[in-house]
This record gives structure tokens, C-alpha cells and sequence, in this order.
């Protein structure tokens, strides 16, 4: 079913962003940054509608994966349908990525946000797992960049545990500050 003006409103929302050749999704966006769309009578994914417009039907059992792993991306030349265990494992790979480049972080002043030093760990599960706080709450303090100063010290002393000598009180403390300057200054 073509619906033109579905695909215009979507066109409306999605800004192509020359260097990366992404087309990033402007309207709503779920928790995790992946875009959403209403469309054909429901609520999808923006990715999902993109590759249904652009590439067609995704068959049975498959899931759109973004290969330049940015979720809000709708460029239907950077969807496409795998597996779901592919998608899991290609997801993995790039936050084993991330997470080698933060570990690898020397100075305290390369943490420049609370979500720095949570990427440090290689899953935001082991994170939560050694705060001994739920999923859910780790992953709302990522969003947010945001961690509780009565976890600062359980975080510092995880941290030192784990040999990352950069998370320290005054380090957090400095983040909570310049978030604070930025705040003032918006």
C-alpha cells in the first residue's frame, strides 16, 4: 500500500547529514535514540518505515539492522534486513569498540559527561550489576547523563576495582559542575 502522504511527512523529519551521509530522524524518538513513525494505521520504527518504503516487505523472522549504527539514522542505504542474532551481534561488536576506546582513556579530563564513564564498563548490565542498581535506573541515568552523587563513592571504589584510577570524586564532581555551567549558560 503506497501512502504519499506518509512518506512526506517522513521525508519532513529526516535531515540527510552530508559527512556521514545519515539521514538523521528529527520527529520523536524512542528512549535508545531509534526514531518513531506513525504510519499505515500504526506505530513503527522510522528505520522500519524507511526500508518498507525505500527496499520493500522485511520477510518473516528478519529485523532492519542499522549498518552505520546510529539509531535515529533513516538512510535506506544504511538499513538492512538480518536476523535478529546478527543484529545483537553486530551491536555488540560496536559497544566492545566503544568501550575499548573509553577504557583506554588515561586522564580524568577525557570523561566529559556521567554517560562517559558509564561507556566505560562493557555492558550498562555489568554497570548496573556492580552499583547493584536495576536496568532500568542505569539506563535512565545514561539517557539523563546524569548519576546520583550518593553512588559517587560505590562508583569511584567499582571503578578502582576494575584498575580505572580516572573516575574519581573530584572527576564526577568536575562533570556535575560543567553540566551545571552548561545548564546556566542554555
Amino acid at each position: 500500500m503506497i501512502d504519499q502522504k506518509a512518506y512526506d511527512r517522513f521525508m519532513a523529519k529526516a535531515y540527510p547529514e552530508p559527512n556521514s551521509g545519515c539521514w538523521l530522524w528529527t520527529g520523536a524518538v524512542t528512549h535508545r535514540g531509534y526514531g518513531q513513525f506513525y504510519a499505515y494505521g500504526r506505530q513503527m520504527g522510522a528505520h522500519v518505515f524507511s526500508h518498507l518504503w525505500h527496499k520493500g516487505k522485511i520477510p518473516d523472522g528478519l529485523v532492519v539492522h542499522h549498518r552505520c549504527n546510529l539509531p535515529c539514522c533513516v538512510n535506506p542505504e544504511h538499513l538492512e534486513a538480518v536476523t535478529g542474532q546478527k543484529n545483537i551481534q553486530e551491536g555488540r561488536k560496536v559497544r566492545n569498540a566503544q568501550h575499548e576506546i573509553l577504557s583506554q582513556r588515561k586522564d580524568a579530563d577525557d570523561l566529559r559527561s556521567f554517560s562517559d564513564v558509564i561507556r566505560l564498563w562493557p555492558t550498562i548490565e555489568q554497570f548496573a550489576d556492580d552499583l547493584s542498581v536495576n536496568f532500568w535506573t542505569a539506563s535512565a541515568w545514561m539517557r539523563r547523563d546524569r548519576i546520583p552523587s550518593v553512588f559517587w563513592m560505590d562508583l569511584v571504589e567499582v571503578a578502582a576495582r576494575r584498575g580505572w584510577a580516572i573516575v574519581s570524586v573530584q572527576a564526577l564532581a568536575d562533570i556535575a559542575h560543567r553540566r551545571r555551567l552548561e545548564r546556566k549558560a542554555a
